[in-house]
């Protein structure tokens, strides 16, 4: 899947709002509100998941090393917040564009 570096503020000074939304066709990464990455999610293998938080940092993406100097001593998650899309809104997404569909 490889991987992304999204340019934050210092994350040590307040609370921010991470977001994902995963379909059946993409995956969507957003920062403070604003989509920063978007993923095709046909690649993925699609099932159960998991939330996981952490604040573990590994030689993941080419990282040959990390550095423990430059990590916080802790992790403070105010809240999280799990959505579920409606049908509706699935069958959207997988719907063929509008100037694709056949007139009658």
């Amino acid at each position: 899947m490889g991987g992304k570096h999204i340019k934050t503020p210092d994350l040590s000074v307040g609370f921010h709002v991470w977001g994902c939304e995963f379909t059946p066709t993409t995956l969507k990464h957003y920062f403070d509100g604003k989509l920063v990455h978007t993923f095709d999610a046909t690649k993925l293998q699609h099932g159960d998941g998991n939330v996981w938080l952490t604040m573990i940092a590994a030689g993941m993406g080419g990282t040959k090393s990390v550095d423990d100097k430059q990590l916080p001593a802790a992790a403070e998650f105010d809240y999280v917040r799990v959505f579920l899309p409606t049908a509706k809104a699935l069958a959207a997404e997988s719907a063929p564009p509008a100037e694709k569909l056949p007139v009658k």
